[in-house]
């Protein structure tokens, strides 16, 4: 476990086939790794729950606990095939997209999605493999899709197709999404990442599927998610700023501000936001990332973003434990250097206690000097509202709860212990004090602010603040 106090953000880290044995999984933790993202884009269901098992037996072995997300792979637009697997299109030619069932060529290639050829209007625009070629529509009929090719280029076969101009009438959950939801409610995982979120109704649907501790990340890819943006995020428990799609049907200008306002809504909304995808992408092949990767990563922890995530670099790249351990000194460095950089949330008045004394624990715990802040909470909303306002020290979470230990692994600034019954106030307080992770931070006449509810251990009842010396 990262020493406390050191790192507020936390790193999440794809598992693939380069990362995913017991050794490489104890050494991703001992680097830096709070969460492991299981990507059901690629690879078989049950190999992935083979996995997240072997994660739980990596970290209990360890001392540690760790969540892990499952990440759903959503509707995936493609193209068809091309004779000989791969046809040049002209800029400025003309270029069909149709239903028949027939090889590709120069000129038209299969598009098997018909239930959107209504919805694709003249001038509006066609991305196929992530942008590489662009294609302009002219006339659209129930079975083609005319158009002309804006910008040319070499185009091989099931590429990807984006539709920036439209929202699409397709659920967020495909069947092939439904079938893994079955696997992955037998794993314990911790997260789940619903893929290509446009309307708050496409969380509903699958929180209607999935049990009611499970939480929730929207990815937001679709620029149409960016209109109802504070909807998708009361609907969702956290966002994944997926900026690879998004960036490939949004102007690439507009996703810096775009990934900015997600990360203050979901540190006003008191939800953990994940900053995705390319991060350390030249690490994938390359022993140290470039100048500008670096500050890409910085950049995402002086915003206040709650966790940077890595793809590819610890999926299926050639330095896993290096792009974790460089994404680790980032971080550290930052907040160590830097501890009045972060967005502070203003408080807002409110009816409701538990944010009252969030707030006022954190303001005590500022004013007296506090070393850390001890939050006894069974839910982990305790935690989690305190961590809003993304305080200098630490904030040691206590529950009795694993999967809410799991879950708060992916919360800023949050270090969360397991106790399997609480015991009184003191006794709490003396547990923390002498745990391996925590004892070498304290010494005698420190401060410690602790709030939870009485009677411990009940859901919603957070009622006091005491502020205590070692």
């Amino acid at each position: 476990m990262a020493q406390v106090g050191k790192r507020g953000t936390k790193i999440v880290a794809t598992i693939g086939g380069v990362s995913d044995s017991e050794t490489m999984l104890t050494t991703l933790i001992e680097s830096g790794v709070n969460v492991f993202r299981l990507n059901f884009s690629h690879g078989e269901a049950t190999h992935h729950a083979t996995v997240a098992k072997r994660i739980r037996q990596v970290a209990h072995q360890m001392g540690v606990h760790v969540g892990i997300l499952a990440d759903l792979q959503g509707p995936k637009l493609r193209l068809g095939k091309f004779e000989g697997g791969e046809a040049f299109l002209e800029a400025g030619a003309p270029f069909t997209l149709d239903t028949q069932d027939l090889p590709g060529d120069a000129t038209r290639v299969s598009f098997p999605h018909q239930n959107l050829y209504t919805h694709i209007q003249p001038g509006q625009h066609l991305l196929l493999d992530d942008g590489k070629c662009v294609l302009k529509v002219g006339e659209v009929t129930t079975t083609a899709i005319h158009t002309h090719v804006v910008v040319g280029g070499k185009m091989r076969d099931r590429k990807g197709v984006n539709l920036p101009d439209i929202s699409l009438p397709i659920p967020a959950l495909t069947p092939k999404d439904i079938q893994d939801l079955k696997t992955i409610l037998t794993m314990g995982v911790d997260y789940i990442a619903l893929s290509f979120v446009q309307r708050a109704e496409d969380i509903e649907d699958l929180r209607g599927r999935i049990p009611a501790a499970l939480k929730i990340l929207a990815k937001i890819e679709k620029p149409q998610a960016l209109d109802v943006l504070e909807e998708i995020m009361d609907a969702a428990d956290g966002f994944m700023v997926a900026r690879g799609d998004l960036g490939v049907e949004l102007p690439l200008e507009s996703v810096p501000p775009a990934q900015k306002r997600m990360v203050e809504m979901g540190q006003k909304k008191g939800k953990p936001v994940i900053v995705a995808t390319q991060m350390l992408e030249s690490m994938i092949t390359m022993p140290s990332p470039t100048r500008a990767e670096v500050s890409d990563v910085a950049g995402a922890v002086y915003e206040g973003a709650d966790a940077v995530m890595l793809s590819g670099e610890s999926a299926i790249g050639a330095y896993p434990i290096e792009a974790v351990q460089t994404m680790n000194r980032i971080i550290r460095h930052v907040d160590t250097h830097d501890a009045g950089h972060k967005i502070h949330v203003a408080h807002q008045s409110t009816a409701n206690s538990c944010d009252a004394i969030a707030h006022g624990a954190y303001e005590i715990a500022q004013d007296v000097g506090a070393k850390a802040i001890i939050t006894i909470s069974a839910s982990g909303h305790t935690a989690l509202r305190i961590a809003r306002y993304r305080p200098e020290m630490p904030i040691i979470a206590i529950s009795h709860d694993v999967q809410v230990v799991q879950q708060l692994a992916l919360v800023w600034g949050v270090y969360a212990l397991y106790v399997p019954a609480y015991g009184t106030f003191e006794e709490i307080f003396q547990f923390v004090c002498t745990h391996p992770h925590f004892q070498s931070q304290f010494k005698a006449g420190d401060k410690i602010v602790m709030t939870g509810g009485s009677p411990l251990g009940k859901t919603g009842q957070t009622n006091f603040v005491h502020v205590k010396e070692i």
